[in-house]
């Protein structure tokens, strides 16, 4: 059954972990191109739910795991479903079609899904990288909130 698509002007929210950032000497943080990289990317609706809210779902998704060694949550990427799409469609080196599809879980109320419906159902490295360049050129990076 196909999902429901989220509108272009909606704004999704990404998570970004300690496996995907690192922490430069003057302080700001690297975005590794692996944020991006691959298929069906999980993501967060900012129509549905706060920033704040977000924020303590990706917490707790991050915090709930036995994995070795533990990942720590970095930050989040908001990006707007539109520009996202304009940015993967006019990709010069493989243009590619991407759809933030809508899927609810039962953690999360505002969960989607950035879909490839080309190429090989994944978002390449290539591409990735230019995501994250507009990311940093744009300031779309969002710091954790004082969860106190």
């Amino acid at each position: 059954m196909p999902r429901n698509l989220c509108d272009d002007s909606e704004h999704i929210l990404r998570a970004i972990t300690s496996d995907e950032a690192s922490q430069q000497p003057d302080g700001t943080l690297f975005i590794k191109p692996s944020a991006f990289e691959g298929a069906n990317l999980s993501v967060s609706r900012l129509s549905v739910l706060s920033l704040e809210k977000i924020f303590e779902i990706f917490l707790s998704q991050v915090q709930n795991t036995t994995r070795q060694p533990p990942r720590l949550l970095k930050c989040g990427v908001e990006l707007e479903v539109g520009k996202l799409k304009d940015m993967c469609l006019n990709y010069q080196d493989r243009p590619t079609e991407v759809q933030v599809e809508i899927d609810p879980i039962p953690d999360n109320p505002a969960h989607a899904e950035i879909v490839v419906t080309n190429q090989n159902g994944k978002i390449s490295k290539g591409l990735s990288r230019a995501i994250v360049a507009f990311i940093e050129c744009h300031h779309l990076i969002r710091n954790l909130p004082d969860m106190n």
